[in-house]
């Protein structure tokens, strides 16, 4: 089992402070700008709010990255991967979420 850091959102497109309301699809699947083909079943994904630089979920992928598709959607077409994902642990508000510099990595 290996764990990654995935960003979510962008500097330009941040994700809303209470994002389980905004964006509840994060709670199964996860989005990415390129196959995601290193991520192995049952790896561990610590969600990254892009902007917030802070860290706001952990969830675990129910599927290897080389098997997932790309899915277009509407609002979503820099990231058209599609990768599933369960979460395990959520943080309701970013602003209740831990600073990424918590993991002491440059």
């Amino acid at each position: 089992m290996a764990y990654w850091l995935k960003m979510v959102g962008a500097s330009d497109d941040r994700l809303e402070n209470r994002w389980i309301d905004a964006n509840p699809e994060l709670l199964h699947e996860v989005r990415s700008p390129w196959r995601p083909s290193g991520i192995k079943r049952n790896d561990r994904l610590v969600y990254y709010a892009a902007g917030e630089q802070c860290l706001f979920a952990i969830a675990r992928s129910t599927e290897d990255g080389e098997e997932c598709q790309e899915v277009p959607k509407k609002g979503e077409e820099r990231w058209p991967w599609l990768l599933h994902v369960q979460v395990g642990l959520a943080i309701p508000t970013l602003k209740q979420a831990p600073h990424w510099g918590v993991l002491g990595i440059e």
